[in-house]
C-alpha cells in the first residue's frame, strides 16, 4: 500500500512543479505593465477587452500575453506599442492601433531586437 501512496504522489508532482499563473489587466484595474511587472516566466498575463493607452509596454521575460477579443492597445499616434526584450514570448489575440508616423526613429505596433524564439 506505501508504494501506491508514493507513486500517487510523484505523478501529481509535475502539474505542481511548472504550475502557471495567469495575471489580468482591465481598463478600470491593473494595466498590462503592471501585469506584467509581477508575473513570473512562465505566467500568463490576460488581457480584458477595451483600449488601452499606456507608455510603450516592455516585455523582458518569457510570458505569455493573451488578449481577449476587443483587447485593443493604442499607441495615439506617439510611440512604440509594445517592446519584446525576452526571448520566447507568445503574444496573441491583441489589436494594434495608432504608432504614428515619423521620420526619426523606428517605431513599430510590436519591436522585438535580438531575441530568438
Amino acid at each position: 500500500m506505501p508504494r501506491l501512496v508514493f507513486l500517487s504522489l510523484f505523478l501529481a508532482l509535475p502539474g505542481l512543479v511548472g504550475a502557471q499563473t495567469t495575471h489580468v489587466a482591465s481598463p478600470d484595474g491593473r494595466s498590462i505593465s503592471a501585469a506584467i511587472q509581477q508575473a513570473e516566466p512562465g505566467d500568463r498575463v490576460v488581457v480584458r477587452d477595451g483600449v488601452y493607452r499606456e507608455p510603450t509596454i516592455v516585455v523582458d521575460k518569457r510570458i505569455e500575453l493573451v488578449g481577449e477579443r476587443g483587447a485593443v492597445l493604442d499607441g495615439e499616434d506617439q510611440r512604440v506599442i509594445l517592446r519584446i526584450d525576452a526571448d520566447s514570448v507568445d503574444v496573441r489575440g491583441l489589436t494594434f492601433r495608432n504608432t504614428g508616423i515619423t521620420f526619426v526613429e523606428d517605431r513599430a505596433a510590436l519591436h522585438a531586437e535580438d531575441v530568438g524564439g
